[in-house]
Parts: structure tokens; C-alpha cells; sequence
């Protein structure tokens, strides 16, 4: 094949991967407005998580305390913002734990972040970051996240991060601002007309991805026509489980029409 029929191949692919990508993302909105949005709190100790946590929830459920390593378990309450649920979750600080409960308790809190929709990453405005601080934020960077520069109500030194949230939990400087950014990812008005909320259909949106990135490889690659067209027609049989559902024929046979694959 020709260099141009290729690129044209490869931008198709591009276009089916990009789109298949932005229907997961609504099976991850709808599922987050149906069952709750999963907030999860984390820092190094002593960063004010637990104070923070208490203002989200505007109840004294964490144990506020100048001990580093006072949550020694996950903590998690119910709140809701614009009628939709969100759950939040207070996290043990992730350090070396220096006890049996406290390493359970940041395990817990390890796997608590794997499932999160949002991470809240705080740190200690009124300090300047830390080597901890940095390497927390390596590991929950690849996640949505916010980043909360929190106790600005005794100076913010933090010349890092200046897209952050500066707040205070303590006296709620900055909290409506933090309500703000967390409405704008709840917003329903941006997941379009189709509403996905059957995990059978995120499956099945996840098995066609992977089939249209293999297609992808092999163009890069340069195998065959006939193995790249292989891939192609599994996804789109993958694809057609969900006519009626989420999609019609017309949409699949539209998509899939600069491919000669057969049905």
C-alpha cells in the first residue's frame, strides 16, 4: 500500500480509537452520577487531611490532632453536591508505617486511591515541599487530581504547584472554590446524549479499544492488510453487542466504512 493510503488508514484508526476512548470516559461519568463519586483525601501526615476531610463533611468525624499518623485507617462519609452523592475518603498519610495497624491502614489506603475518581493531593502550604510530598504526587499524578495547598491561613510558602487550590480547612478560606472544582466533573450536561451505565457495555467498549490499538500497532508495524482488517472486524463485532443500546447499525456501518472487513 501507498505511504498516503496508510496515513489515511492510520488517521481513521486514530479517529475510532479517540471515540470508543470518549464513550469509556461516559460509562465512567455515568457510572460516577449513578453510584457516587469517589473522592479520596491523601498527603503526607499532618498536611491537614483530617481537617479537610471534616470541612467536606461539616461534621468532626476524623480525629484532628498535631500527631503525625492520627488516621490510621480510611474514614469515609457521604456528601452531596448539586443532588448528585460523593463519597469521600479520609486516607492514612503514606510514609514507611512504623506499626502493625498503621500499615494496614496505608495498604487500605493504597487501594482506596486505585478506585478513586478524584484525588485530593494536600500539602502544607505554611511549609516548604518535601521530598515525601514529591514522591506521594508521583505516585497519584496519572489520576484525575486536584492539588490542595492547605493551612495558606499561616502563609503560603509553596512556590510549586501555582495551578493549585490554596485553602485554609481550618477557617473554610477557599473551600467554595474547591466545591466549584469538583461540580465542574460532576457536570451531567457534558456526557452528551448517551448515558452509559451497564458495566457489560464498558467491557465490551474496553475489549473493541484494545482491538483498534492492536490494529494500530500493526500499521505501525507494517503487517498485513489482512491481520490490521482482522482486529478491525473484531472490534466492530465487539461493537454490534450494543446495537440498540448504544449505538444503532447505521452508526456502526458509518464508523467502520473506510474498512473493507465484511460483516
Amino acid at each position: 500500500q501507498g505511504v498516503e493510503e496508510i496515513e489515511k488508514i492510520k488517521k481513521t484508526l486514530e479517529e475510532l480509537s479517540q471515540e470508543i476512548k470518549e464513550m469509556i470516559e461516559r460509562w465512567n461519568r455515568g457510572r460516577m452520577l449513578m453510584e457516587g463519586m469517589r473522592i479520596v483525601i491523601t498527603g503526607k501526615p499532618n498536611v491537614g487531611k483530617s481537617t479537610l476531610f471534616n470541612a467536606l463533611l461539616s461534621e468532626e468525624k476524623a480525629i484532628v490532632t498535631e500527631e503525625p499518623g492520627t488516621t490510621r485507617d480510611v474514614l469515609e462519609g457521604w456528601i452531596e453536591i448539586e443532588g448528585f452523592p460523593v463519597k469521600v475518603f479520609d486516607t492514612a498519610g503514606l510514609r514507611p508505617a512504623e506499626g502493625k495497624v498503621e500499615k494496614i491502614g496505608i495498604e487500605r489506603a493504597k487501594r482506596v486511591l486505585e478506585s478513586a475518581d478524584l484525588v485530593l493531593f494536600v500539602v502544607d502550604g505554611s511549609q516548604e515541599l518535601s521530598q515525601e510530598d514529591m514522591e506521594i504526587y508521583e505516585e497519584i499524578k496519572g489520576k484525575q487530581h486536584l492539588i490542595i495547598i492547605n493551612k495558606c491561613d499561616l502563609g503560603c510558602r509553596i512556590k510549586e504547584f501555582p495551578g493549585g487550590l490554596r485553602i485554609s480547612a481550618l477557617t473554610h478560606e477557599g473551600m467554595d472554590r474547591l466545591h466549584e472544582e469538583i461540580k465542574k466533573l460532576l457536570n451531567p450536561e457534558e456526557l452528551g446524549d448517551i448515558l452509559i451505565t451497564h458495566e457489560r457495555h464498558y467491557n465490551a467498549l474496553r475489549t473493541a479499544l484494545q482491538y483498534i490499538e492492536e490494529a494500530e500497532k500493526g500499521v505501525e508495524e507494517g503487517r498485513g492488510e489482512e491481520l490490521i482488517a482482522e482486529d478491525v472486524k473484531f472490534a466492530r463485532e465487539t461493537l454490534s453487542s450494543l446495537v440498540g443500546e448504544i449505538t444503532s447499525e447505521e452508526i456502526l456501518d458509518e464508523i467502520f466504512s473506510n474498512f473493507c472487513i465484511g460483516k
